[in-house]
């Protein structure tokens, strides 16, 4: 055997390649699709307990005009920046935490700071949990918006939502969002369908509003696109 031959050593016999021969070598899942590998943090709205990997980066955008860069500072914590065009910048932290096989636990603080007059920054405080897989999970989550100069104004929300993969690339998403404001309710109830690679993933779904007093319905395309590098 010399330098420029690498064996694979059996029960029964003994594989010799050339260096030359072999560009990697990696174990063999059979169960492995592009999509089993990226762990969302977003469903189409509201945010799940999984984070970034770290030193992995992901860019967002979501309806065109909220972009965002996330980075992950750990396995656990991730920071993110954007803005939202020309209204707003944002600014996002996110820790996580996997506590059982499929349990996972977190909270995120997003800052809402407006570029324009007349508008008052808010703070974002969620809670979310998270039971599943990347592949196919649900999602709870309670928060709370805190606006900076008016307390009064303050708003509290809840979600409950679900994602699954449907085959290697393609899956499926829904959300129910309740938020009180002013003692108002309004109820988003999303539905989605989205394509998944090993480093991408798009959205495409419809959102509904149901405000205050329930006597109309809008109706919300929602469009999200997320990189990651």
């Amino acid at each position: 055997m010399t330098k420029e031959q690498i064996s694979f050593l059996f029960k029964e016999q003994t594989l010799v390649f050339q260096r030359p021969e072999l560009t990697s070598i990696g174990v063999y899942n059979p169960r492995f699709t592009p999509g089993n590998t990226f762990t969302p943090m977003y469903l189409a709205v509201f945010p799940t307990a999984m984070n970034l990997r770290k030193g992995e980066w992901e860019y967002q955008n979501a309806s065109l005009l909220w972009n965002t860069l996330n980075y992950g500072i750990s396995d656990e914590f991730s920071l993110g920046g954007g803005f939202v065009i020309p209204f707003a910048f944002t600014l996002k932290l996110k820790f996580t935490s996997q506590v059982l096989d499929k349990v996972h636990l977190g909270v995120q603080v997003q800052n809402i700071i407006p570029l324009i007059a007349e508008t008052e920054p808010v703070s974002l405080f969620t809670f979310i949990s998270t039971y599943g897989t990347a592949q196919k999970f649900l999602n709870f989550g309670i928060g709370y918006g805190a606006n900076w100069n008016y307390p009064d104004d303050s708003a509290a929300y809840l979600n409950l939502g679900g994602s699954m993969m449907i085959g290697e690339r393609f899956g499926a998403n829904s959300e129910l969002y309740l938020i009180w404001i002013e003692e108002d309710p309004y109820l988003l109830p999303t539905i989605g369908v989205f394509y998944q690679g090993k480093k991408m993933r798009i959205n495409f779904g419809l959102g509904l509003i149901n405000p205050g007093e329930f006597t109309a319905i809008f109706g919300v395309p929602i469009l999200s696109f997320v990189q990651r590098f």
